[in-house]
C-alpha cells in the first residue's frame, strides 16, 4: 500500500501543543498537593483544623482535571477526523 503525501493522516499541531501545555501546566500541582497535605493538611488536623486538607485536595482535583483536559485534547488532535 502506497501513501502519497495527501493521503497520510495529518495530526492538528495546534490542538497537540495546547494539549501538551495544559498537561505540563498541571505538573505544580501534582507535586504541591501531597505536599500541602503532608506538609499542612496533616498538622492541622491534629489541632481540628480542616483547611490544609481541603486546600491540598482542591490542588489535588485541579491536576487531574487540567491533566485529563490536555489529556484530551492531544488525543483530539491526534485522532480528529479533518
Amino acid at each position: 500500500m502506497n501513501f502519497n503525501r495527501s493521503d497520510r493522516p495529518h495530526s492538528n499541531k495546534e490542538q497537540l501543543i495546547k494539549g501538551a501545555t495544559l498537561m505540563f501546566g498541571s505538573l505544580p500541582f501534582v507535586f504541591s498537593g501531597p505536599v500541602l497535605f503532608y506538609f499542612i493538611g496533616f498538622p492541622l488536623l491534629d489541632e481540628g483544623k480542616t483547611w490544609g486538607i481541603l486546600l491540598s485536595t482542591v490542588f489535588s482535583i485541579t491536576a487531574i482535571s487540567l491533566f485529563v483536559a490536555g489529556l484530551l485534547r492531544v488525543l483530539k488532535g491526534f485522532f480528529d477526523a479533518r
